[in-house]
């Protein structure tokens, strides 16, 4: 999958944020960026085998996204952006017998970022400053899944692949054209040999009109 199409989208978008002459209407481009926590549902069978002795898994952390939309009229919009996952960190202590595992501290990581296209329903709350929205569509999603202190030092099993994508949000107009965003939004994704795990996020940020 080439990913240079979409991130030369996503550079213009993000750069004419602030390069741009800003307004607050209804219809007309607009892009932003936010930042939160991500949870990824694997456990540690995931990761274990009979020579782990012990082990510890970390799923959540910090995920951002930056994107960029355009607002058809009062109640729809089209977005893209670019999302990265928190990675998840496995730790554990391998008795090196019949595993993949060197003996002693091993670990694991996922890694997922990808390219999102949606479509954005507004839904007027009966305040001015206010809207709900709900939002849905692909991400195409590049995954890797890496295993480190192994027989061959480090494993690595990449993976992309393109699954359905949705949440839902709460947006004010803070100052001026600001607005501030709060979402939340849930996708499957592959990860090692096409296994597919849930992801969630939620992520609070900032969004601007752009003329």
């Amino acid at each position: 999958m080439s990913w240079k199409t979409p991130s030369i989208v996503i550079t213009v978008m993000v750069a004419s944020l602030f390069t741009g002459n800003l307004h607050a209407q209804d219809t007309g481009w607009y892009a932003g960026a936010a930042a939160g926590q991500s949870t990824v549902d694997i456990d540690e069978s995931f990761w274990r085998d009979s020579s782990i002795i012990e082990s510890t898994l970390d799923t959540e952390g910090f995920n951002f996204q930056v994107y960029g939309g355009y607002r058809l009229n009062r109640f729809f919009a089209v977005e893209a952006g670019y999302l990265k996952i928190a990675d998840t960190v496995f730790n554990g202590v391998s008795n090196g017998v019949n595993t993949l595992w060197n003996a002693g501290e091993v670990e694991g990581f996922t890694k997922i970022d990808g390219f999102m296209l949606q479509g954005v329903v507004f839904i007027p709350s009966g305040i001015s400053r206010l809207k709900f929205y709900t939002k849905g569509g692909l991400f195409f999603s590049n995954t890797r899944t890496i295993y480190h202190s192994t027989i061959n030092d480090i494993i690595r099993f990449p993976d992309d692949g393109v699954t359905l994508i949705g949440g839902i949000g709460l947006q004010a107009r803070v100052w001026r054209g600001w607005h501030l965003r709060g979402e939340t939004q849930y996708t499957i994704v592959p990860l090692k040999n096409s296994q597919n795990v849930d992801v969630s996020y939620v992520t609070l940020g900032l969004m601007h009109p752009i003329e």
